[in-house]
């Protein structure tokens, strides 16, 4: 009966070792536009959008090609990308002269506001390696 009570000890420290849990994500509110851009590479299915930090708090609203939090602007040490992984679907739409003129994107929804200059928000959380990991599109 001991080994049995040794052997369940240690499978829950196993377990419970091995589960981490998921950082906490904040909500971000972006503005496309402006300088905002996107770097999509579709060999590794990796988005990435850069904006500015806007100083003061989203609830003012957000200029064009900037994101802020909701309750406060953005700290000096904070990075200025989004980054998304997992996304293989972006799509570009060109004119004749090879300037994108839509994105679209189910996985990444929010790229369709940036070249349109319209408002979107994502959850992020700051992955200490110069992202805001996006966990989700919208709120």
């Amino acid at each position: 009966m001991t080994k049995i009570i040794i052997s369940i000890a240690l499978l829950g420290f196993v377990l419970s070792s091995s589960l981490q849990a998921a950082p906490t994500s904040y909500v971000l509110m972006c503005k496309g536009g402006g300088k905002m851009s996107v770097d999509y590479n579709a060999t590794t299915n990796k988005l990435k959008v850069n904006f500015k930090g806007g100083l003061k708090s989203g609830g003012n609203g957000v200029s064009a090609g900037y994101c802020t939090w909701v309750d406060r602007g953005f700290g000096v040490k904070e990075p200025r990308r989004l980054c998304q992984t997992g996304v293989d679907d972006v799509r570009f739409h060109l004119k004749g002269n090879d300037k994108v003129t839509r994105l679209s994107s189910s996985k990444a929804p929010y790229v369709k506001n940036i070249l349109k200059g319209r408002a979107f928000q994502v959850r992020v959380y700051n992955d200490g390696a110069g992202c805001m990991k996006v966990t989700k599109a919208g709120v």
